[in-house]
C-alpha cells in the first residue's frame, strides 16, 4: 500500500530513478534540466549539491539567484537521476575530459524528456568545468570539501557559492549559447565559431553594426 501511495503521489514523469526536484508543468511546455552525478559520496550529498546549485532561496549564488532565471523560474523543471555512480576515467584530453558519453545516456535513459543535462563530477578528477556552447550538456568539477562538516563553515560556504557561480557560467554556455569573452593564447577560436555565438563577433562587429 505504501509503495502504491508513493506512485500515486509522484510528479508526472517521475520514477524511482528520475526524481523531480522542482516541477512547474508538463515537459512539453517547460525547459527540463536533469542532473546526474559521478563520484558523489552519498545520496544526501547529491541532493544537497543539486539544491544549492539551483538555489531557490537565493542564498548561495546559484542559478535562480540571478536574472533572467530568477524571473523565469516557473518555466523550468529540475530533475535528479538518483543513481550514484562513478564514470570510468577518460584520458582523452582532446575532449577536455568530457564525460558526455556517460552522462547523456544516464540522463536520457532515466529522464527521457531531458533538454539540458548537467553532470556534477567529484570523481574521476577532471581538468575543468565546461559546456557545449548552444548544446545540451554541461559538466562541473565538484569540490567534495563542501560536504565535510568538520571544516570551517565559512570555507565551506565559499566553496558552495563558487560552485553556484560556475553552474551559472556553464549553463550560460549550454542553454544560452554564450561564448567565453576571454581566450587563452593557445585556444583561439575560429571565425565561424565566434560568429555562431550569441554574444561575440569578429572585428568590425557586423552582427550589430550593419
Amino acid at each position: 500500500p505504501l509503495k502504491l501511495l508513493k506512485q500515486v503521489l509522484r510528479t508526472p514523469g517521475e520514477t524511482e530513478t528520475c526524481r523531480n526536484v522542482i516541477y512547474n508543468g508538463p515537459s512539453s511546455k517547460k525547459l527540463d534540466v536533469v542532473f546526474v552525478g559521478s563520484g558523489i559520496p552519498t545520496q544526501g550529498n547529491f541532493e544537497y549539491l543539486v539544491k544549492n546549485v539551483i538555489d531557490t532561496e537565493r542564498k548561495v549564488d546559484g542559478l535562480l539567484s540571478v536574472e533572467p532565471f530568477m524571473s523565469n523560474k516557473n518555466k523550468i523543471n529540475f530533475w535528479r537521476v538518483d543513481i550514484l555512480d562513478t564514470f570510468p576515467e577518460n584520458s582523452d584530453i582532446y575532449y577536455f575530459d568530457s564525460y558526455f558519453d556517460y552522462a547523456e545516456p544516464l540522463a536520457k535513459e532515466n529522464c527521457p524528456f531531458a533538454d539540458q543535462v548537467i553532470a556534477l563530477i567529484a570523481k574521476p578528477k577532471t581538468t575543468s568545468s565546461f559546456a557545449s556552447v548552444g548544446g545540451e550538456y554541461a559538466q562541473m568539477t565538484i569540490n567534495t570539501n563542501m560536504f565535510d562538516e568538520v571544516l570551517d563553515s565559512t570555507y565551506r560556504s565559499r566553496i558552495i557559492m563558487s560552485t553556484g557561480r560556475v553552474f551559472i557560467h556553464e549553463f550560460g554556455h549550454s542553454f544560452g549559447g554564450l561564448a567565453d569573452e576571454y581566450i587563452k593564447s593557445e585556444e583561439v577560436p575560429s571565425e565561424s565559431r565566434i560568429i555562431a555565438s550569441v554574444n561575440c563577433d569578429v572585428a568590425g562587429c557586423g552582427k550589430w553594426c550593419t
